[in-house]
């Protein structure tokens, strides 16, 4: 009776889906099944050598009126094996987006990117990050928004109200290569502004390509994503701190035959803190057609915070990378490279390795270490013996 009843399901299932493609409607769903080994055993003999989780992404895409009105849903879901904090959901995009002549309007929970460096996200500053699914700070939560854009032949202008606050979630000292030693109590979490999570953000941005170059000037006031943690001894936890935050940036790439050159640039001011600036700038040189077709890009970017490293772990390093595309039916690509801080030599080093299997089949190879921490690095001698090879598998409906 149960594989009956399994197999109505799955039947009924398939035809939802070719019912709604048949309509218009685009239905999708990823699953992935995540492994990690660490290759060091941990100073706490408390944890596992290994770990595993599941993710769940599925997603909706509706679009009528030649395009003009589009609804779209992401949803997603990890469960984990060793941390229930890592454990989690989120709806990564749940937005309904109309477009009247040069005018665009979106409402909803979406995601929004700027920035060109390929090493660090710094001017990105819409979304919180979702700091419990990779070390590369690319993973980030929904925001709700509404936002306004104009395009027109000088550029495209964009306006955001941001009405609701998202915390940063953290994994739990359970969790190797995510966590520190100490756990982060977020149920603590304190705020500048009295409205706490409610305070209401803006943020606008002017985007152009002129020629080769590719501009992007962005203001952000509001509530700041990054907390600041403080050591409470008494609980012997974290607690973050959300400051207030005006930010102004500017983001440009130019684009030559093989070279990119890319930039980005902030001004910060805290009502806590007060100012600080910040720069990413580096270049990626490609060469085209190498061993039948393959390419091979060299890159590399500095990066400067006068936070120092009281506030990040990029205040003054250097990323060097190799990225390696076959340009074949599998899309397969290798990113090799890493950063070293040019102060106390902390190395942090990573292998990406991704590979179509099949239409509907993918998998992720990833290696990454951390290599002469310095005791005092924020982030990094928390996880310092936390080497690791990670693999998802990951299948697409």
């Amino acid at each position: 009776m149960t594989t009956l009843k399994t197999s109505l399901l799955t039947t009924l299932l398939l035809m939802s889906i070719s019912i709604a493609k048949a309509n218009d409607h685009d239905i999708g769903l990823e699953l992935s099944v995540e492994t990690m080994f660490f290759l060091n055993d941990s100073e706490n003999t408390d944890l596992s050598n290994s770990s595993s989780s599941l993710t769940i992404q599925p997603n909706y895409r509706h679009s009528w009126d030649f395009g003009n009105k589009v609804l779209d849903v992401r949803l997603f879901h990890r469960e984990d094996a060793n941390d229930g904090h890592r454990s989690h959901s989120d709806i990564r995009e749940l937005s309904w987006t109309q477009s009247i002549g040069d005018i665009e309007y979106k409402i909803g929970i979406s995601k929004e990117f700027w920035g060109v460096a390929e090493s660090h996200s710094l001017v990105d500053v819409i979304n919180q990050i979702d700091y419990v699914e990779d070390l590369d700070y690319q993973s980030r939560l929904g925001q709700p928004m509404i936002k306004v854009s104009y395009f027109s032949d000088i550029g495209s202008f964009s306006a955001w109200v941001l009405p609701y606050f998202r915390e940063r979630n953290f994994a739990s000292n359970k969790s190797r290569a995510f966590s520190g030693k100490i756990n982060v109590e977020e149920e603590s979490s304190q705020f500048y502004s009295k409205k706490e999570e409610k305070h209401v953000d803006y943020a606008l941005r002017y985007a152009h390509t002129l020629g080769d170059i590719d501009l992007g000037i962005g203001y952000f006031q509001g509530t700041g994503r990054n907390p600041i943690l403080n050591y409470e001894p008494q609980s012997n936890t974290l607690i973050p701190f959300y400051d207030q935050l005006r930010q102004a940036s500017v983001d440009v790439q130019w684009t030559g035959d093989s070279l990119l050159l890319k930039a980005e640039a902030l001004y910060r001011d805290e009502a806590t803190f007060g100012s600080s600036n910040a720069a990413i700038t580096g270049f990626e040189y490609t060469f085209f057609d190498l061993f039948n077709g393959h390419d091979l890009g060299l890159i590399s970017e500095y990066l400067y915070d006068s936070l120092g490293k009281t506030r990040t772990s990029f205040d003054n390093d250097l990323f060097s990378g190799i990225r390696y595309t076959f340009n074949d039916i599998e899309a397969t690509e290798i990113l090799v490279g890493g950063f070293v801080d040019l102060e106390d030599g902390t190395q942090v080093f990573r292998m990406e390795v991704q590979q179509r299997i099949t239409s509907n089949w993918k998998y992720d190879f990833i290696v990454q270490t951390f290599n002469h921490v310095d005791d005092n690095d924020l982030f990094f001698a928390g996880v310092q013996n936390d080497d690791y090879v990670r693999m998802n598998l990951r299948y697409y409906f």
